[in-house]
């Protein structure tokens, strides 16, 4: 661990929560004469990345320009933080970014809309199990679409505490920002039908930088 980082949570105790997110719905509104291929939702923090299979956009009957997507679980393994020393407590912010993208048919993924979700929010700081119903009417990042509507269910289990310099409560991402990645240093990378990456528009990549410097 980076002595900086080190310095930064003296004091602090570390919390493992599992997290899992029901993806009911995806509503979209496009422009006349277009539709996605396929839909799917992507979870992303630095590298960390968890994303729904690619699913079937239906229109809604006598609507061409609106449809409805609807999804399984998804699931993650995250540390939050809290000052043991503060006399509020509560966990401090962690940010993680929604994003529904169009999986066209050569296989590649482009966004189309965002959503920025602090995850302190979702977590009870007595450690018993929280679940939150959340509607969201995200940004949209893509010209052929006017509206994006998320619907999802966040469920959090208390898993371990530690000390927050104790490496084994290290977050993942925290370990990933001190590495370098092929496929991700770059940005937001469009994923091949080979499992590969290619380089994405600079649209693309300017969007999804913009979030992840955001979220920190």
């Amino acid at each position: 661990m980076k002595v900086w980082r080190r310095l930064q949570r003296v004091g602090k105790t570390a919390y493992k929560f599992e997290f899992t997110i029901k993806v009911h719905t995806v509503t979209l509104e496009c422009v006349s004469g277009w539709t996605p291929n396929q839909i799917s939702v992507l979870w992303v923090r630095r590298g960390r990345r968890v994303r729904t299979e690619a699913t079937t956009w239906a229109a809604v009957p006598g609507k061409d320009t609106e449809g409805v997507v609807h999804w399984q679980a998804l699931e993650a393994t995250m540390t939050l933080y809290m000052d043991t020393n503060s006399r509020v407590k509560q966990f401090e912010d962690k940010f993680w970014t929604l994003v529904v993208e169009n999986v066209g048919i050569n296989g590649k993924h482009k966004a189309l809309a965002t959503k920025r979700i602090n995850m302190a929010k979702y977590v009870d700081t007595a450690l018993r199990g929280k679940e939150t119903r959340e509607k969201y009417r995200m940004k949209t990042v893509a010209s052929k679409v006017h509206l994006t509507e998320l619907q999802v269910t966040f469920s959090s289990k208390f898993e371990r505490q530690g000390p927050a310099i104790d490496e084994d409560m290290r977050s993942i991402t925290s370990e990933m920002s001190e590495m370098t990645f092929a496929g991700f240093e770059d940005g937001y990378m469009s994923e091949n039908e080979d499992g590969g990456y290619d380089q994405p528009p600079p649209e693309e990549n300017a969007y999804i930088m913009r979030e992840i410097a955001a979220i920190g």
